[in-house]
């Protein structure tokens, strides 16, 4: 059990039949507490457990054979979900909660380069173009959060969203200490192979958020044949200048906020980059402070967060809660060393498909100068800026309708 104790004055308490949700006042930090306690529970689970098979009393007269089956019995039963529930996507419903004829509604595994990794797919129309949703991370999971925010867009397109390996449902896909930028560029064309035979269609259209911005700019790259357009929004261009900038950022807010204590912890942490210990939490000391900043800016709409109405979704089982945190620590910390020379200013500033940057107007995270400065480089069929004036860096979230209604508009091409 997880025992949270706050004030009163931090909980919405407006209780009705029909309220689905408690909402936190600061979801951030709140979900910052939750993330600590249980990666941290979870780690002192490993040990224990590796301290108990390490102490194990060996039987004399149990021969090696009879040892290793005992194991392998043994790793079969923990790798087993104790907990769990029924994982779904909802199927897709008219105003009179009929499933709506031709559409398409669903949760399921498939093989990736012989892994077993997850995807959504939902759409009004299974004939309609396929979009690709790369979330960002590297090991964030997406999949109830674009149900959640993007339901509009599946009016218009079949929209696709993949558990990349070592992230949510796919967590367990492979041993994530070996996952590398090439792992996500090779299953992410193997997925695109699998839509591109499943739906009979050439081109897929792709839109990739923040670290799933620049998978994107890579996998139209490996095989521009296979994709009709990108959409990168919350664009990261140069992982190390981009997180050096963002140190800095944070240092200056609180600076200008007064807050010693935050201040002094994330100075004697250093300036990125860091190449060993809980990366995860060196870089969100930093990165926590920009997205709080931008949850209280006036000028962005929709600025908060919905991170437990979206890691407690219906595609995740109970199971797949946990790993949704887990992977956001253990993934991301053997990924984030491999980013540090990534600059696609360098090698992706030629390429064959056309390119949209759907940017935040006051995205702190991503900054702008960067996604621009690659923008203004980028040589290719057609480019376009499309600047959001009230977002930070989601603005998927932030101006969801508009987000909508550009992706329709500049898909509109290829997709005639």
């Amino acid at each position: 059990f997880l025992n949270l104790q706050m004030s009163p004055a931090a909980l919405d308490v407006n209780v009705h039949p029909a309220k689905l949700e408690v909402k936190f006042a600061r979801e951030r930090e709140v979900f910052s507490a939750v993330y600590h306690s249980v990666c941290t529970a979870l780690d002192a689970l490993q040990e224990l457990e590796a301290m108990r098979r390490a102490a194990r009393p060996q039987e004399d007269n149990v021969t090696a054979q009879q040892q290793r089956l005992e194991v392998q019995a043994e790793e079969k039963q923990e790798s087993r979900p104790v907990l769990t529930t029924r994982a779904y996507t909802p199927a897709i419903v008219d105003e009179n909660g009929k499933v709506v004829d031709g559409s398409i509604a669903e949760l399921r595994a498939i093989d990736v380069n012989g892994k077993s990794e997850w995807i959504t797919i939902r759409g009004y129309d299974q004939t309609k173009p396929v979009i690709l949703f790369l979330a960002g991370g590297p090991g964030g999971t997406q999949l109830a959060a674009t149900r959640i925010e993007l339901a509009e867009l599946e009016k218009y397109f079949v929209v696709v969203n993949w558990d990349q390996p070592g992230s949510g449902k796919s967590f367990h896909a492979m041993n994530y200490k070996d996952i590398t930028v090439d792992t996500y560029i090779e299953d992410g064309i193997a997925v695109t192979e699998y839509l591109r035979g499943r739906f009979g269609q050439d081109k897929i259209y792709l839109i990739g958020e923040s670290w799933g911005s620049a998978l994107a700019i890579m996998l139209a790259k490996e095989k521009p044949e296979y994709y009709g357009g990108v959409i990168g929004t919350g664009q990261t261009v140069a992982f190390r200048e981009m997180e050096e900038m963002d140190y800095n950022k944070a240092i200056e807010i609180l600076e200008s906020k007064g807050d010693t204590d935050k201040l002094e912890k994330l100075r004697e942490q250093g300036a990125p980059w860091y190449y060993e210990g809980n990366i995860a939490m060196k870089s969100n000391a930093y990165l926590g402070v920009l997205s709080d900043e931008m949850a209280t800016n006036p000028n962005i709409s929709n600025a908060g967060y919905n991170t437990f109405e979206e890691m407690f979704g219906s595609e995740y089982g109970i199971r797949d809660s946990f790993d949704y945190l887990l992977a956001l620590l253990k993934t991301f910390n053997v990924v984030y060393p491999q980013l540090e020379e990534i600059d696609l200013r360098e090698t992706h500033n030629q390429l064959e498909v056309p390119v949209y940057f759907f940017e935040g107007a006051y995205d702190i995270n991503a900054p702008l100068y960067i996604a621009e400065d690659y923008y203004e480089m980028l040589e290719c069929p057609k480019k376009e800026w499309v600047l959001f004036e009230h977002s930070g860096h989601s603005p998927w979230k932030n101006e969801k309708s508009k987000f909508v209604e550009e992706t329709i508009r500049v898909f509109s091409d290829g997709c005639e």
